[in-house]
């Protein structure tokens, strides 16, 4: 997986409309690709616009609205926007 992209210096992961954070209630986050955690190969900033080997269903990445965004998500949407 080599097709990297990344939203203020992070994972694009951020960026998408399934992905979703624990809230320090696990040490895992996921998505609806990968429910029990987004593999390190995927979560580094991998372009997931198309599915691979190992997640769930057909969700590829697709860019959330701003109140879509999980609260850490928000916070670097405001540090790259003001």
């Amino acid at each position: 997986m080599e097709n990297k992209e990344s939203y203020h210096g992070n994972q694009l992961c951020f960026s998408c409309a399934h992905y979703y954070f624990n809230n320090g209630e696990s040490d895992t986050t996921g998505c609806r690709a990968f429910p029990q955690g987004i593999p390190s190969s995927v979560y580094g900033g991998y372009n997931h616009r198309k599915v691979v080997n190992g997640q769930v269903g057909s969700y590829v990445y697709q860019e959330a609205g701003y109140e879509d965004l999980c609260p850490f998500a928000q916070y670097l949407y405001k540090l790259e926007h003001g």
